[in-house]
């Protein structure tokens, strides 16, 4: 069902409450008058219904029309969609703007977000979307997305997607946050594996990250401190920072709180001297590092030297960054 409906029917209900004022408001006296009835023209053609169980309708004898308030004052105004809403809207006097309360998890049978049409296309205008990253609760639940935005010259955004309902019934996605602490990327698929967690920066890399080392499960999180991690307590996680200092202070705030949290094992890639700067998972390999070692690396100990691929440093509650 198109989210429009619902707000029709909102505006419907509350100009039937009051159909005798809105009759006089567009058409004036009418020509008779019964309890429940009114009609207008001279042979009174046009039926108003201004009590019982239709309260609201009309009918005009001589076209064969008939419909809701709404369509009435579209009858009469020769105005449509938007211009019409407005209109109803300042005859109430509703003046307040909706108020859109986050729906969690999405309902099944959710409208499809609608890049073309406001409250999303003013995002859009300029940009096309990349990739919708899907968030899921632990039992697979949509919570929302973030999608992946990008001008024609590159330049990219990664607003967060979710789902709202308004005080009037309206259901729509907004260019808006997770009101609460948003769990990990990727966290659906802790709930069957034992395999030990590796965590990268953002939604992106954890794709790349997943298809190029598949012997572990693979993570993300773009506000690293806006994540509830709770689910990673208990157990063995490896934490992999992009190549920049940004990203390092993202992880060694991340292992401080993982470590309070009480993770089984925690150990962060140490990246050698040879890594692009800015360089993350997603990125294409370092011509400088033997790829096909690169798994192997990450299993201590190892006899390949940190100065040419990466490796692991293992971390204690003695480790803490201050």
């Amino acid at each position: 069902m198109q989210d429009y409906r619902d707000y029709y029917r909102f505006l419907n209900r509350e100009l039937s409450s009051r159909i005798s004022d809105l009759a006089f408001e567009l058409l004036g006296e009418p020509t008779f008058k019964k309890p429940t009835e009114w009609r207008y023209g001279q042979k009174g053609s046009l039926s108003i219904t201004i009590g019982g169980p239709h309260q609201g309708r009309f009918y005009d004898f001589e076209s064969e029309t008939h419909g809701s308030a709404l369509d009435l004052i579209s009858r009469i105004k020769a105005i449509y969609g938007r211009d019409l809403c407005h209109w109803a809207r300042d005859w109430l006097c509703i003046r307040h703007t909706p108020e859109w309360s986050l729906v969690l998890p999405v309902p099944p049978g959710a409208l499809k977000p609608d890049f073309d049409r406001p409250p999303l296309s003013f995002l859009v205008s300029s940009r096309k979307v990349k990739a919708m990253h899907p968030y899921r609760s632990l039992s697979g639940d949509l919570l929302g997305y973030v999608v992946r935005l990008e001008d024609t010259q590159g330049n990219k955004i990664t607003p967060t997607l979710t789902y709202h309902r308004s005080q009037e019934g309206q259901e729509s996605w907004r260019w808006k946050g997770f009101s609460e602490r948003r769990t990990p990327y990727g966290l659906e698929k802790l709930k069957e594996t034992s395999q030990t967690i590796l965590i990268v920066k953002g939604e992106k890399t954890a794709e790349a990250a997943q298809a190029l080392l598949p012997q572990f499960h693979v993570g993300g999180a773009k506000a690293v401190l806006k994540t509830d991690w709770t689910a990673l307590k208990g157990r063995s996680v490896i934490l992999w920072p992009d190549y920049d200092r940004p990203g390092f202070e993202a992880m060694c705030h991340l292992q401080k709180h993982l470590l309070s949290l009480g993770v089984q094992s925690l150990s962060r890639v140490r990246l050698p001297k040879t890594t692009p700067p800015k360089w993350d998972l997603a990125d294409p390999l370092p011509s400088a590092w033997i790829a096909e070692y690169l798994a192997v690396s990450l299993d201590p100990p190892t006899s390949l030297s940190p100065q040419i691929v990466p490796s692991l440093i293992p971390l204690s509650s003695s480790e803490i960054p201050q």
